[in-house]
């Protein structure tokens, strides 16, 4: 006989895979429109150069985008071949995080700031549930690896997409512009140090190290205050960062050695 509840499962699987790739797919269509067409006249970098921001990384910084891409690539690769379980929490986590994001590229590209903060928070919210879930299944690190990378990016950008809003829109103050951006780098720092503490993810941090290296290049020219500040607050994460690795692989050998005598 035929098991219809089996077939229907996996014909289940299926669709939703396929749905998971073809929100990718347009994910990264519209990615590449605004850079190549681009849409709406202006590439995403040239609209963010309109103004002075003190907290946007330097151009080259975004390049991480290739990496996240390719990294949820491989993550949805390991659903089509059956390396881990597609609970319905990590479908339709994946499935709102690549709405927002498309839905983001469209406002930015029309010039819509304001809403492009409400569309990047929902992006982040999405990217912590599907975080959330994936931690839930109980599968290995390396599947947890694209989503902390998207994550720790997403929550950097919202940050920026907030700072160009007060510049682009309400208009603030270069004086108050340093305050606020001192202010987002230091809770990017905490947040860093909370990444480590309570979820010994050195993935989310490097992404942080990355963006703060990368905002100190961009203020050389710009705002010497701020770039110096950024610049030891990237010192600062990154040496406490090795401090927590360094601990980590102290424990390692008491851990495997605790595990051996259980055995004996």
């Amino acid at each position: 006989m035929c098991d219809y509840k089996k077939i229907g499962g996996i014909k289940m699987r299926l669709t939703r895979i396929t749905k998971m790739y073809l929100a990718f797919g347009v994910t990264l269509l519209l990615n590449a429109l605004a850079t190549i067409i681009p849409i709406n006249g202006l590439t995403t970098g040239e609209i963010s150069n309109q103004f002075t921001v003190y907290f946007t990384p330097a151009g080259y910084v975004f390049s991480i985008w290739g990496i996240i891409y390719l990294a949820l690539f491989l993550w949805l690769l390991s659903f089509s071949l059956k390396r881990q379980v597609l609970t319905t929490n990590l479908y339709w986590g994946f499935l709102i995080s690549s709405l927002a994001n498309s839905l983001w590229i469209l406002f930015w590209q029309y010039r819509f700031p304001g809403v492009s903060i409400l569309v990047i928070i929902l992006l982040l919210v999405s990217l912590l549930w599907l975080y959330r879930s994936q931690l839930e299944t109980g599968s290995s690190w390396i599947y947890l690896l694209p989503i902390s990378i998207y994550l720790g990016w997403v929550s950097v950008a919202t940050l920026a997409n907030m700072s160009y809003w007060l510049v682009a829109i309400v208009g603030i103050h270069p004086f108050f512009q340093g305050i606020v951006t001192l202010i987002f780098l230091s809770l990017t720092v905490v947040i860093g140090f909370g990444a480590l503490h309570y979820l010994r993810n050195w993935a989310i941090v490097g992404v942080y190290l990355w963006a703060l290296y990368g905002i100190f290049i961009h203020n050389l020219a710009i705002n010497w205050f701020i770039a110096i500040v950024a610049l030891a607050l990237t010192i600062l994460l990154a040496v406490v960062t090795i401090g927590y690795m360094i601990e980590a692989l102290k424990k390692r050998p008491k851990e495997s050695s605790k595990k051996e005598k259980r055995v004996l």
